[in-house]
């Protein structure tokens, strides 16, 4: 690459950081945060600030990923446990709906998170909630199968469903691995990481969490770009 061409991409790379919107650009998120319309139990840590809908919301609290992804937790033979769907909420939430994720997106790859940050003590108890429920593949962001990039998405056939302490060792390993790269297991040290659910009355903690800021979010493009 010559010198020119390196410039232009710098350029362009300043200018998409500049004129970034305030929520991912996945399916169902909005273009910025605003506050729910009306009450809504499903999601309601973020009422007052979400970059999900409350029609996305209610769906969410209704048909968990089934609608919005053709997508079933209940994938094995077992039905999920209520402690272990519970956090499966609080993720779909999270990812649909906390205004702070837009700054981990992955440019080349629309509504896709890298490594965001998620405070230890969140992993381990959502470990704890899911370790006797089970599942058929490790990593929930590719490892399915389907016939169209819209789903629906099932269990390979080479595969036997296990328990998720079979497939993960601790939390650790789960939030590192069960979406991908999406996540990473940061252990607490002042607000250094996220959580994936809170009481809004004392507002959404992961508003505090440092992010990669101008410089970081440039080298995330170029390297984005480079590797793409």
């Amino acid at each position: 690459m010559n010198a020119y061409s390196f410039a232009v991409v710098i350029i362009f790379c300043v200018h998409t950081i500049l004129a970034e919107r305030s929520c991912l650009t996945g399916p169902y998120q909005l273009e910025s945060p605003r506050a729910f319309t009306e009450i809504v139990e499903t999601c309601k840590a973020w009422k007052d600030s979400a970059c999900c809908s409350v029609e996305t919301a209610k769906e969410i609290g209704i048909s968990e990923s089934k609608n919005l992804y053709q997508f079933e937790w209940d994938h094995c033979e077992y039905t999920m446990s209520a402690t272990c769907r519970r956090f499966m909420t609080m993720e779909e939430c999270f990812y649909q709906c906390d205004p702070n994720l837009f700054h981990w997106e992955l440019p080349s790859q629309s509504g896709t998170v890298s490594k965001v940050p998620i405070c230890s003590s969140h992993c381990n108890v959502w470990y704890d909630a899911c370790k006797d429920d089970t599942t058929c593949v490790k990593n929930w962001q590719s490892d399915f199968v389907s016939t169209n990039a819209t789903g629906p998405y099932e269990c390979p056939t080479d595969v036997v469903c296990k328990k998720f302490s079979e497939w993960f060792p601790d939390g650790e390993n789960m939030c590192n691995t069960l979406w991908g790269s999406s996540f990473e297991y940061v252990v607490e040290d002042g607000d250094n990481c996220m959580v994936m659910d809170f009481e809004p009355v004392n507002g959404n903690p992961n508003n505090n969490v440092p992010r990669p800021g101008f410089w970081g979010r440039l080298y995330r493009r170029l390297s984005d770009w480079v590797s793409g």
